[in-house]
């Protein structure tokens, strides 16, 4: 990726300070007298974004970051929100049509709207930190209408000054495989303090594309009342089909069952980090293990989540696990207690299975799940 930096904030043509070419990384270094910059981003096959920099006169200022859009599908749509430093957090919105004749939303809870194992929109990047870009992309068409607002997620600020009409705010609508924006919106200016932005309807018949104008700001959510449908829902793992086993050393193992084919569990530490990630899940089976792991000698909290074809990654299931030692105790106590438990005859089993006394102290918050039930000779019927 090539970067020309001209000097000031905005300064979008002109003198170039400094060009630069970034690594297989993405990473760069320019060298540029103290001041602020206006990086434009260059690639063939991409958008052309811009970065803002700051050069320090006795540091080496570090975080200069953007993000590089490419150029869509040839069949899709992609609608690229860009704004200046504040308010910090503006969030995209687009509401569209289904295929079972309901609507979808895509905004940051709810990033990706999916049917019949398609991936219709997303919400493919989502910037929390002032600048943007957000951009939204129509993978799949379906024909009808669709809404596209901004909210100001951040709210106006102290004295209400960090408003919308004052982030000078630009949308730009990309059609197929076009470097060049088939429609740009620029944020009305002014002093109100509405927090939505209603930026356009389209209809979309086919390959065309028809734009009502509205550029209107508001303190009503546009299309707030449709039919939504949840469409794929991309639920996180349920807590009882995960079990940890944190045995000493690099030898504990995490368990995930209810899972489908092709489905990828990730875990991370207590810090978000991600520590692990299992192969897809095979055709016939609903679990994986993943295994070698080193969790730590004492108790803590991981994250685990699922990452699915379609989809994407799921949200992260915070999983207290025990430590090593108390981790040790407890499988002795339940192999001493429980195994090869006989259940009486008279007993019917269904949901429930009340075990004898075990005649040890337990934790208070233990849970004990029966993994299997065998008759103890052949004359014995059980209802399981």
């Amino acid at each position: 990726m090539t970067i020309h930096f001209r000097r000031g904030l905005g300064v979008t043509s002109g003198d170039i300070a400094a060009t630069v070419v970034t690594d297989t990384y993405g990473y760069y270094f320019a060298n540029l007298a103290p001041g602020i910059y206006t990086g434009e981003l260059v690639k063939p096959g991409f958008i052309t974004t811009y970065v803002v920099g700051v050069s320090l006169s006795d540091y080496k200022n570090t975080g200069q970051n953007a993000t590089a859009i490419k150029i869509p599908a040839a069949d899709e749509i992609r609608i690229v929100l860009t704004w200046n430093e504040k308010p910090l957090d503006e969030d995209s919105h687009l509401v569209g049509p289904t295929p079972n004749n309901k609507a979808f939303h895509t905004w940051y809870h709810e990033k990706k709207y999916g049917y019949s194992g398609e991936l219709y929109a997303d919400l493919d990047h989502d910037d929390t930190n002032s600048y943007g870009p957000e951009t939204t992309t129509i993978r799949k068409r379906v024909d009808g209408t669709y809404t596209f607002y901004v909210h100001n997620y951040s709210g106006n600020g102290p004295g209400g000054a960090n408003t919308l009409s004052a982030s000078g705010a630009k949308v730009e609508i990309y059609n197929g495989s076009n470097a060049t924006p088939v429609k740009t919106y620029h944020i009305p200016a002014g002093s109100g303090k509405e927090i939505y932005w209603h930026v356009f309807n389209m209809t979309v018949n086919g390959g065309s594309l028809a734009f009502e104008d509205k550029n209107e700001l508001t303190d009503t959510e546009p299309r707030a009342n449709e039919d939504f449908d949840e469409g794929m829902v991309n639920t996180g793992p349920v807590s009882d089909s995960i079990n940890v086993e944190n045995n000493p050393g690099a030898t504990d193992v995490i368990t995930v069952g209810g899972l489908s084919a092709g489905e990828v569990v990730n875990v991370y530490d207590g810090y978000y980090n991600l520590i692990a990630q299992s192969a897809p899940v095979q055709a016939g089976s609903d679990s994986v293990k993943v295994s070698d792991l080193d969790l730590g000698a004492g108790s803590s909290t991981i994250y685990v989540s699922i990452t699915r074809p379609v989809m994407g990654e799921s949200p992260l299931l915070p999983v207290n696990i025990l430590g090593e030692a108390e981790y040790a105790e407890l499988k002795t106590t339940i192999a001493s207690t429980f195994a090869d438990h006989e259940v009486p005859v008279t007993l019917a089993v269904y949901q429930d299975v009340y075990l004898a006394d075990p005649g040890v102290l337990l934790p208070p918050d233990l849970q004990v799940k029966v993994i299997g039930l065998e008759p103890v000779s052949t004359s014995v019927t059980m209802s399981i």
